[in-house]
């Protein structure tokens, strides 16, 4: 980590420039104001760089154009597939992509953060949220109120939860309940597609110049860059999109690139499952609560199961405790 002559680390200057600019910058915009706040020097153009691949949240917008994320997030929508337990606790579990549109500084050194968002339900409450572990996954704890607000609108696990952001440099959300009967398969679809070759794009050009594997966290933050989720109707669950809709595999430390697409990829098996279950199976998958299962178990029995074996209490991290599914 270079210093500049007061002291302040590039990683620390290019962030300050980052985060300042309401619009992305050139690398040589970057460049020329990094250097405006060292007046006696200490930062050169390749120093500047090795910064830019350090910061999480200095996003490349395009192949000569950084972005920050918080600012990148403004206005932006997801969709989240809400599960029985989620609804029962208030809370919603927190995948990569999630996790980086609630705490965009969270993967920079993937420690716990005591930032507190300000969720607004609509026509419900606002109510102030904080992480926290559940089952060993990082989740977004939003309490009874979320719970009462699920349950007057009657949502289920078919369901989703729409998230969109207000301002995530203030911390400022809106979710909204979609019934599983108000999905537009056909333009979600569309969007899934867009979503898994943006994707395929990105690690492709990854793997060619930097590593062989991209992880999870830094596509997400790579396909909020490209504008994927700036629309109104947003794709599914990233890691549902990237393992039916693209040649993307993933492994233990992130996604690479297959050389050759398998049959099945870029299209949907609606034959012998619906979408909802294979996007909870996705999810469930990724979060490790499978074992023991054969693909023939129903997805819904899988999520009885889950509800009926947790029967621990959620822990709270300390500030030294990180989430170990994040760390494998």
């Amino acid at each position: 980590m270079s210093k500049s002559e007061n002291g302040r680390s590039c990683e620390q200057c290019v962030a300050d420039v980052l985060s300042d600019s309401t619009t992305p910058l050139t690398l040589l915009e970057l460049q020329q104001r990094v250097v405006a706040l060292q007046p006696e020097g200490g930062c050169n153009a390749r120093d500047i760089s090795g910064a830019i691949s350090r910061v999480f949240q200095a996003v490349p917008t395009t192949s000569d154009r950084y972005g920050w994320l918080s600012s990148l997030l403004a206005e932006t929508t997801f969709r989240h597939p809400l599960i029985s337990r989620e609804a029962k606790k208030g809370f919603l579990m927190l995948d990569e992509l999630e996790h980086a549109i609630f705490f965009p500084d969270f993967f920079q050194t993937s420690r716990p953060q005591k930032r507190r968002v300000f969720i607004e339900l609509m026509d419900g409450p606002t109510i102030e949220a904080k992480a926290y572990i559940e089952q060993q996954t990082w989740a977004l704890g939003l309490g009874t109120s979320f719970r009462d607000w699920v349950e007057r609108l009657g949502g289920q696990q078919h369901d989703a939860i729409i998230i969109h952001v207000v301002d995530a440099v203030e911390g400022r959300y809106l979710l909204r309940l979609q019934p599983r009967e108000a999905r537009d398969d056909d333009e979600i679809r569309e969007h899934n597609l867009t979503c898994a070759h943006t994707a395929e794009s990105i690690v492709t050009a990854h793997q060619q110049n930097v590593n062989p594997i991209m992880p999870a966290h830094e596509l997400a933050a790579r396909l909020i860059a490209a504008d994927i989720y700036r629309n109104p109707v947003p794709p599914d669950d990233m890691h549902y999109v990237m393992h039916h809709f693209s040649i993307l595999q993933l492994n233990d430390e992130g996604y690479r690139c297959e050389d050759t697409p398998a049959p099945s990829k870029h299209k949907v098996d609606s034959q012998d499952r619906s979408q909802d279950e294979s996007t909870a199976e996705a999810a469930m998958s990724l979060f490790g609560w499978q074992v023991g299962r054969t693909p023939s178990d129903s997805i819904w029995d899988l999520m009885d199961m889950m509800d009926e074996t947790a029967g621990g209490e959620e822990t709270f991290p300390g500030d030294d405790e990180a989430c170990h599914a994040y760390q494998l």
